[in-house]
């Protein structure tokens, strides 16, 4: 089997990631969760868009996360 490339591997922990934020019941929690992903788009993956649609969407799940997220955008 081939090897992964890094922004393979670090495709792949975005989609754990992601699985994870969906199997949370708290909004706090999943929200932070979708930081952690924007986090991985913007410092691994060099992805400034995906990285503020993540960092919008924990903003919108839960708005007592927006000065992390936003202090990111």
């Amino acid at each position: 089997m081939a090897e992964l490339s890094e922004s393979e591997r670090w495709r792949r922990v975005v989609d754990v990631l992601l699985a994870e934020a969906r199997r949370l019941g708290d909004p706090a929690a999943r929200a932070r969760k979708l930081i952690e992903v924007g986090d991985v788009w913007s410092s691994r993956l060099a992805d400034a868009q995906r990285a503020s649609a993540c960092y919008l969407d924990a903003v919108g799940i839960d708005p007592a996360v927006d000065e992390a997220a936003l202090g990111r955008l």
